[in-house]
Order: structure tokens, then C-alpha cells, then sequence
């Protein structure tokens, strides 16, 4: 149970690990892309980034205004979590990370807030969630091999355990023949 436990807790601190490298690159490459261009093609670029991103994406001006959203809300997401994040971001000019469930819950996500910077400003800062829906089925099924190991090795442990008291006892039933 303890081995489960810690398997457990090792696994979904790598995965949020992979996942929040891969926010961070594609967060990077989108925020470069915006701090070099204009702002009147900011929303172009979003809107050919959200094409082909599987997530949500949301661009929040310093005052507030959301700038560009997908089809999917981040914020008021995961109790407040990602708010406080982007109110992070914004105030301290640092790359946040927020959840939004536990990690096996269903409609989780994982969000980084990433500043736009123009003249040495945070001018915006920019949500982007990625959903956890194909992490949570990698580990409902490494929960499933573990039972089947364990219902497995419970068995050949039974069948062992059989053959060898068989064999201890055999000298005893030669006794008992002999008497």
C-alpha cells in the first residue's frame, strides 16, 4: 500500500513536471511572438496558435480587459486558483502555475500565466490551460496493471505456498502409514 502510495505521488509529480515544461515552451513561444509584433496582430497570432493548441488560451490586458479568449473560460477556474495566479503574474512579473482539480479528476487542468512584456511593462499576461484528461487515463491504467499484477502474484503465491506444504508434509503421512 505504502509502495502504491509512493508510486503514486512520484508519478504525478513527473507528469506535472512534463506538462509544465511543455506550457512553458509553448507559453514562451507565444509570448515571443506577441512582445515582437504589433498589438493589432496580437489577436491573429492567437487565433492561429488556438488552430492548432488542444487547449483553452486566454490574453488578459493590464487593465483587465480580456484581449483574446478560446472557446474555454480559465478564469474563476480550479476555486480561484488560477486567478490568484494571473493576479501573481501580473503583480510579481513571474510564470505562474495553477490546477484546477486534483490530478484524477475529469476536466482538469493545468494552467501557466506567462507576462507579456513590451518597453520593460507587463502590458498583458497570457492563461494558457492544458487539459489532463490523457494523463489521467495513463495512470487509471497503470492502477489497472497494478491490481492485475497483485491479484496475479497473490495467485502464484497460493499455488506455491500449496506445492511446498505438500511436500513438508509428505515425511508425516510416511509416518503415518508406517504406524
Amino acid at each position: 500500500m505504502l509502495a502504491a502510495v509512493l508510486l503514486y505521488v512520484a508519478l504525478s509529480q513527473r507528469v506535472y513536471t512534463d506538462v509544465d515544461e511543455q506550457l512553458r515552451e509553448q507559453a514562451r513561444a507565444v509570448a515571443n511572438e506577441l512582445e515582437n509584433s504589433p498589438f493589432y496582430f496580437w489577436t491573429g497570432h492567437l487565433s492561429s496558435f488556438a488552430n492548432h493548441y488542444p487547449g483553452a488560451i486566454q490574453l488578459i490586458a493590464s487593465n483587465g480587459t480580456v484581449v483574446f479568449r478560446s472557446e474555454r473560460s480559465l478564469i474563476n477556474r480550479g476555486g480561484n486558483n488560477v486567478s490568484r495566479e494571473l493576479a501573481r503574474a501580473f503583480g510579481d512579473d513571474v510564470v505562474a502555475f495553477a490546477s484546477t482539480e486534483s490530478l484524477l479528476q475529469r476536466d482538469n487542468l493545468r494552467v501557466i500565466a506567462m507576462p507579456i512584456h513590451r518597453a520593460g511593462q507587463t502590458v498583458a499576461v497570457l492563461l494558457l490551460g492544458h487539459s489532463t484528461g490523457d494523463i489521467r487515463a495513463v495512470l487509471n491504467l497503470l492502477y489497472l496493471l497494478g491490481g492485475l499484477m497483485g491479484i496475479i502474484s497473490i495467485i502464484i503465491s497460493a499455488v506455491a505456498g500449496y506445492y511446498m506444504a505438500k511436500k513438508a508434509l509428505r515425511p508425516l503421512e510416511d509416518i503415518t502409514a508406517t504406524a
